[in-house]
């Protein structure tokens, strides 16, 4: 350090004494214009403005030098892209095979939730539903109708109540099924109720004549005895007791025959009281059984209205979430879709955009995730509209391979202030724009940068065979 100094002193003196000696040699302006030429120029100082010019070209090298080891410079990755919304787009595809009829919206259009996008020809489809609910209302009608014969098999008025919207013509013809039913079930019963009476006078008549043989019985085999008694004293004619044995035999046979007949026509009685009651049976159950026929048939006609329902609603296509049209796959009307087939794409309105973009193999190792980045969408010029930030959100473990890029790590990054860009203007971005991602790795001198080439051809020098 010592010997530095004293360097540094010695040309600090001889400068000091050489400034000196030219300022005492100087020659004024007169004295070198009477000089010889030669003389003259070697005499002659330099203009001022030059020295001066001469120092500001060094002082602003010095300062560029000093400026490219104290500047630093911004190291970037750039990764191109596209924007896609945070959630997955929402295809809509056709349930059923089906002829196009009507596309009622374009791309880029908004839509609500259930909003129709494209109808299908429902023809087919309206008709097999029309044929299932009338089978369904055939089933209804014949509930209807086993229900008030059920009630009125049961004591209660027969209160036939059809079903809402059934036919007029099928109500009625149902309507006089169950006055029909219902007046022949009456004639019937009817028709025993009056054998029944009959044989009940008959029975009445019999013990009737039970009765009267009973009483007149006595009297006749009284009658007997004492014409008997007669006989045998000789005082009374022998046939005279014959005709009165005759009577009583005559009396006591009628009797049997009535009592027979009595019970002939009582049995006759509890025959007809069963039928009756068989009768109402009969009709109680029949009824039931037809009403659990129609419940039965309107189960599995239920079934089949609400298939042909589902496959109506599947002849209008909706929206299934709100959001944006993103594309429309069907363009001709009377196009055949078959089933599965993709209609539309929506953005869902909730979603934020992302940008997916795909860093190279040799900038994957210095980016990290949380780097900022400077978004330049190719639609809206960056000199122009400005840059969006974003932050790297992600980064893939693996390399997928590129067809055009090579192996590349896919990434995505995150939009932090949204679709305002540097400059304060809101763009208006829709999935799939082409985006340029700048990924800033880190920052090195400016000098670093001008030097870093021939740092490389240095290092690099010498080695090829």
């Amino acid at each position: 350090m010592g010997t530095l100094r004293a360097h540094l002193d010695a040309f600090t003196d001889s400068w000091r004494a050489e400034t000196a000696r030219r300022r005492q040699d100087r020659r004024t302006r007169l004295e070198t214009d009477f000089l010889p030429a030669a003389l003259e120029i070697t005499e002659t100082p330099p203009p001022p403005a030059g020295r001066a010019v001469l120092w500001l070209i060094i002082l602003a090298a010095m300062a560029a030098i000093v400026w490219s080891f104290l500047s630093q410079v911004e190291m970037v990755a750039v990764a191109e892209g596209r924007l896609i919304p945070t959630a997955r787009l929402q295809a809509v595809e056709a349930g059923d095979a089906g002829i196009v009829r009507a596309i009622l919206v374009r791309e880029g259009e908004r839509v609500v939730k259930g909003q129709p996008l494209v109808e299908l020809d429902s023809t087919l489809s309206a008709a097999d539903e029309a044929a299932a609910r009338a089978d369904l209302s055939a089933a209804l009608l014949q509930r209807a109708r086993a229900t008030a014969l059920l009630a009125y098999a049961n004591g209660a008025a027969p209160a036939f109540q059809p079903p809402a919207g059934a036919a007029p013509a099928a109500v009625a013809a149902e309507g006089q099924a169950v006055t029909a039913r219902i007046n022949e079930h009456q004639s019937r019963q009817a028709g025993l109720t009056q054998r029944r009476a009959g044989a009940e006078a008959a029975r009445g008549v019999a013990l009737a004549e039970l009765t009267k043989l009973e009483q007149l019985l006595p009297l006749v085999e009284a009658q007997h005895a004492a014409q008997a008694e007669l006989a045998e004293k000789g005082l009374a004619p022998a046939l005279r007791v014959l005709q009165l044995q005759e009577r009583v035999v005559s009396a006591r046979q009628d009797m049997e025959v009535q009592r027979a007949r009595a019970r002939e026509t009582a049995a006759q009685i509890a025959t007809l009281d069963r039928e009756r009651n068989q009768a109402d049976a009969e009709f109680r159950a029949r009824a039931a059984a037809e009403q659990a026929e129609a419940e039965t048939i309107i189960a599995t006609r239920s079934e089949v209205v609400r298939k042909a329902e589902q496959r109506s609603a599947l002849q209008r296509l909706t929206a299934p979430v709100d959001g944006t049209v993103n594309e429309i796959a069907v363009t001709t009307i009377g196009e055949v879709l078959e089933v599965g087939a993709r209609v539309a794409t929506l953005v869902p309105a909730d979603s934020e955009l992302l940008v997916e973009a795909l860093v190279l193999n040799k900038d994957a190792g210095h980016v990290r995730l949380g780097m900022p980045v400077a978004l330049k969408v190719e639609s809206f010029p960056f000199t122009r509209h400005g840059v969006l930030h974003g932050v790297v959100e992600h980064l893939s473990a693996d390399a997928v391979l590129d067809d055009s890029r090579g192996l590349v790590f896919p990434a995505r990054i995150r939009l932090t202030e949204g679709v305002r860009t540097d400059r304060g203007e809101v763009l208006r971005l829709s999935p799939g724009l082409s985006v340029v991602a700048e990924i800033v790795t880190g920052h090195r001198t400016v000098a670093d940068y001008i030097l870093s080439p021939i740092a490389k051809a240095t290092s690099e020098a010498g080695r090829e065979r």
